[in-house]
């Protein structure tokens, strides 16, 4: 029977690989999803609830005379599964016969996900309730055991996140990352054992045979991972050839050709091809000649080097060309023309490898024309470049008559459709900050404002008479030109439109309701894919208005409930007390897996990369639950667990979900956000603190459910099981509803008042046991 010492080390060792699969995965689905971060909240939901499946019924095993074969073997298979998740996500698109260029439809990604997460996750939450029974056996399990094995879980998803992020990342691929955190879980298993058995030097037998097993398949790993990319990538665009790929901190980056043109990919999204002179020249005489006279800009782009090089051939001094991404210029440069190359080293450009709002923030300089080269706001890191809060940021760097320019794809016929919501709450968010704002229709309509009046214009005279009083010269760019740019017929329908749309809201940091017009525009797509004709947008558009208010109503229906259960049993305290612990533990974990959400999309909205540090943002989180079920366990070690506890904890996450949304709102703008010490200090600080109410409440909660002469393992599986359903639920409810739909103010707001909720279930239970002549029940020392 393996000692307290070596579970402890295995247990470390499962949370270090599970945190490295589940960020591996998250990266492999946001290039299938074309970065789409709902699948962030599918991934987490999934992986959650069957974590808690796997620990509900690890708990009658537990109790088996097989609890040490099955936990051993169950490390064996999850040590293997990992490897066969990859290539299935590899292969998803071919799986679920999505045609080339289209996004993966919503449901059966879902249910794909769903099923590929069931067995590596399955077994984490299996394996806990076993390694409780394995310390029963030898006499040491009580409830702070079991906050114990939480604590160095958590401590191994931690140091899992940091090696990730800061080794991983972009230094391994997939297949390696993989082999690594598996080859950890090995030495777990073997090492410790031989260190009790006092037999040190039998340590060096496993540890050579898995160092050579990890260098012999690592050739073998980097031509899979290589095949199963180029196969991953026909599946999207079969009939473009693939160049090169790599993963850098920010996204997976793919370079591909077609008919002499090169063309750049990011996680699957089209980015932008290249050389285009005819395209980027038209945009960047559009662009200029909008101001009366420019001699600076800046461009926040994806690494597009024409549209700068074609904007110094006008009589500018100064183009900044902000970049974020260092490794997509070093996977350019040996394809760029000479005279791009030539362009870069212009005295008046230069790049800045920063991240395009972050360098808003912080910039001291003024510019006459800030122009955002991004894609449509399909995704939370492109919605950042929409918002007010980014339009209010931008205005602070323009000169008095400057000019700011941002597109979003559409067509005329879809006007009036969900398309047409998104472009009219771009058009009415910027009138927010300018007071003049032209659109400008076409395959991408064009907004260009400023704070000044006159500047602005869509007039094709004055656009004319600009272009050639800044630059004469006709050859790349004829004037001529503008009268099929600008369309005057056009503009007076697409003005008509706009002012239509009366009910759509306004694009913020905390609401970003562009991003969800987006998503119903591609759910309109895909509802017809369902044969049950699920009616997802309507449901999404009345969720939209009248979410807060149901969701309140559907708590305040399951309050009522638990009280009148708790009335009903008013003479059984101990079944009261082991209910409400139950109940309180999958209300922490709904809300932790909420809040951790929100924290992810905070970040992703001040700083956009998320790819890269989400796996640490995950690691701080479970630090903060070692730290907080560790002072639990110091408390129950001196004192009996009593609801008064939970109801701390559970006023605690109140305030912490109240303070989401100014936690996201000064991270986003003002002297928070152009410190970016201060700012990630302020976003790691919450994801801490978070952390630590839910490793808190999680010793206290198997406290109050534990019975004096109770098994240690039922009760371990049990919380451990609703902890993760809760998380599930959350984090399913908080990524593909509440967030996008309802916003970070709304979703903190509804957590605030479930955990309100939790804090009057146990103040009820305080209250009915006082009232009861036959049981005083606060609590058990355990």
């Amino acid at each position: 029977m393996p000692g307290r010492t070596s579970v402890h080390a295995v247990i470390f060792a499962l949370g270090f690989a599970s945190v490295i699969l589940q960020s591996v995965l998250i990266r492999e689905m946001l290039v299938v999803f074309y970065g789409n971060e709902l699948i962030i909240g599918v991934i987490l939901g999934a992986w959650l609830m069957w974590i808690g499946i796997g620990a509900r019924l690890g708990a009658p095993a537990s109790g088996g005379k097989h609890a040490h074969a099955l936990f051993i073997s169950s490390l064996f298979l999850f040590a293997a599964a990992p490897f066969i998740q990859l290539l299935l996500v590899r292969n998803l698109r071919s799986i679920l016969h999505v045609p080339p260029g289209e996004q993966a439809p919503l449901i059966p990604t879902i249910v794909f996900s769903v099923l590929l997460l069931s067995v590596p996750s399955f077994l984490i939450g299996f394996t806990f309730p076993l390694a409780n029974a394995l310390f029963k056996n030898r006499g040491h399990a009580d409830a702070r055991d079991i906050g114990r094995l939480y604590i160095v879980e958590s401590a191994g998803f931690l140091l899992g996140g940091l090696v990730f992020t800061f080794i991983i990342v972009t230094r391994l691929d997939s297949f390696s990352a993989l082999m690594v955190s598996v080859s950890f879980l090995m030495v777990s298993i073997f090492v410790p054992r031989a260190l009790i058995s006092g037999r040190p030097y039998m340590t060096l037998i496993p540890l050579l045979l898995i160092a050579s097993f990890f260098f012999l398949t690592n050739p073998f790993l980097k031509k899979l991972d290589r095949k199963t990319e180029i196969a991953r990538w026909k599946s999207i665009n079969p009939g473009i050839l693939f160049l090169n790929s790599v993963n850098s901190e920010y996204k997976n980056l793919v370079l591909a050709s077609l008919a002499g043109e090169y063309i750049l990919y990011g996680n699957g999204q089209y980015l932008f091809s290249f050389p285009d002179p005819f395209t980027y020249s038209k945009n960047a005489n559009f662009i200029l000649s909008e101001h009366t006279d420019p001699e600076s800009a800046l461009i926040l782009g994806d690494g597009a080097f024409d549209l700068p090089c074609e904007m110094l051939r006008y009589p500018v001094k100064r183009v900044d060309y902000v970049l974020l991404d260092k490794k997509l210029l070093a996977l350019l440069k040996p394809h760029l023309p000479a005279e791009t190359i030539d362009c870069i080293s212009d005295r008046r450009m230069k790049i800045h490898f920063s991240d395009g709002r972050l360098f808003v923030n912080t910039t001291d300089k003024k510019y006459d024309v800030v122009h955002v080269d991004a894609k449509n706001p399909t995704t939370a890191a492109t919605n950042r470049y929409f918002t007010t809060g980014f339009f209010r940021e931008t205005s602070r760097v323009l000169t008095p008559d400057g000019v700011f320019s941002v597109g979003i794809t559409a067509s005329e016929n879809l006007l009036f459709s969900e398309a047409g919501d998104q472009t009219s709450s771009l058009y009415r968010s910027l009138k927010q900050i300018f007071p003049h704002v032209v659109a400008i229709p076409g395959e991408t309509n064009q907004y260009f404002s400023s704070l000044s009046p006159g500047v602005v214009t869509d007039d094709v005279a004055t656009l004319t008479a600009r272009r050639l009083a800044g630059n004469p010269d006709t050859r790349t760019f004829h004037p001529s030109l503008f009268e099929s740019l600008v369309q005057p017929y056009r503009i007076p329908h697409l003005m008509e439109s706009l002012r239509k749309k009366e009910n759509v809201r306004i694009n913020t940091d905390t609401n970003p309701v562009v991003y969800f017009y987006n998503l119903l525009f591609w759910l309109a797509g895909i509802e017809s894919w369902t044969h049950a004709r699920i009616r997802i947008v309507p449901a999404l558009k009345w969720i939209n208005l009248h979410g807060g208010a149901a969701f309140l109503s559907a708590l305040a229906f399951l309050l009522i409930s638990c009280l009148l259960w708790s009335v009903r049993h008013g003479t059984d305290s101990r079944g009261r007390r082991r209910f409400n612990a139950l109940v309180s533990i999958f209300i922490c974990g709904a809300s932790a897996m909420s809040l951790e959400l929100v924290v992810l999309f905070g970040y992703q909205n001040l700083l956009g990369v998320l790819y890269q540090k989400i796996a640490l943002i995950t690691g701080v989180f479970m630090m903060g639950i070692s730290s907080g079920g560790a002072a639990a366990n110091v408390v129950l070690k001196k004192r009996s667990a009593t609801p008064y506890l939970g109801i701390a904890a559970h006023a605690a996450f109140a305030a912490a979900a109240l303070a989401a949304a100014p936690v996201f709102s000064l991270t986003s703008s003002g002297w928070l956000a152009e410190k970016l010490w201060a700012s990630q200090s302020v976003f790691y600080c919450y994801v801490l603190f978070c952390g630590a109410l839910t490793g808190w409440l999680f010793p206290v909660a198997c406290s109050l459910h534990l019975t004096p002469g109770g098994k240690p393992a039922a009760t371990a599986g049990l919380v451990d099981s609703l902890d993760h359903v809760g998380a599930s639920l959350g984090a399913f409810i908080s990524g593909a509803i509440l967030i996008p739909v309802l916003g970070v103010s709304a979703t903190g707001g509804l957590i605030a008042v479930t955990n309100s909720a939790a804090a009057v279930l146990w103040a009820a239970h305080i209250f009915l046991s006082s009232r009861s002549p036959r049981s005083h029940d606060t609590g058990y020392k355990t």
